[in-house]
């Protein structure tokens, strides 16, 4: 982000969240004569009903600088300690909420978000397509069609929802049906947000599962090709774990 677009970013910030929050404690005298701000935090989650604004030491977070003198483990440090600020990052204490942090550092205001949604909600999610994906790789080795193809497409179902609920969309977050992922997650590889081979991966196996799983007379599907659809699986894996938003306890 340029210098122009950062300062309307801390612009638009300050309008619509912090000042309308340092006026409210104003006015409720929670805020007394000759405060000084040097800290601002809006806390986002598709489960609140507003967003969260703390200031100064209210705000929380892992930080990230460069240090202005060696410092020890577990040293309790302030701002001023930093040569500069490189970096900020939710905590766990709100594993699925996205965040704008602003600091005052040596006269400047250092500006830090991340706007992925549900990083907790997307371990959980991950963890049980990793189950899928062990299940799936015993069944290819196993020569076991069905249950390799079944096992797979839940695998691949679960990562295609994992990179969706990064977006602060309540839709995803609640679907139920695999057609609406499907749907979402292709219209993420037509703008060009995921790869294409993930989404043809999902295509695929979309197509494979009924005719393997509840067809009269299954078709065939050769371990070489269960191989080639598990490696893929693998490597979607990778692509949504390099991607996802993570939160540190």
């Amino acid at each position: 982000m340029d210098q122009q677009g950062a300062n309307h970013l801390l612009e638009e910030s300050f309008k619509l969240w912090f000042r309308p929050e340092i006026e409210r404690r104003k006015s409720t005298g929670a805020i007394k004569d000759g405060f000084k701000l040097w800290a601002c935090q809006v806390i986002m989650d598709l489960e609140f009903d507003k967003p969260i604004v703390r200031l100064n030491e209210e705000v929380n977070g892992i930080l990230a600088g460069k240090a202005a003198r060696p410092i020890t483990a577990g040293e309790v440090v302030n701002l001023n300690d930093f040569n500069s600020l490189e970096g900020m990052s939710l905590t766990n204490e709100f594993p699925n909420s996205g965040h704008l942090t602003t600091l005052l550092h040596k006269s400047s205001w250092y500006i830090f978000f991340d706007f992925q949604y549900n990083a907790g909600r997307i371990q959980t999610q991950l963890s049980c397509a990793d189950q899928f994906l062990e299940a799936a790789r015993f069944c290819v080795e196993s020569d076991h069609t069905i249950a390799a193809i079944d096992n797979l497409y839940d695998a691949v179902q679960l990562m295609a929802k994992s990179f969706l609920l990064a977006v602060p969309d309540k839709k995803v977050l609640e679907a139920s049906s695999h057609g609406f992922i499907e749907t979402k997650f292709n219209l993420e590889g037509k703008y060009g947000n995921v790869s294409t081979a993930s989404v043809q991966l999902l295509n695929k196996l979309a197509v494979l599962r009924p005719k393997t799983r509840y067809a009269m007379n299954p078709i065939n599907v050769s371990q070489l090709e269960l191989k080639q659809l598990y490696d893929s699986a693998k490597i979607m894996r990778n692509e949504i774990e390099s991607r996802r938003p993570k939160r540190i306890l």
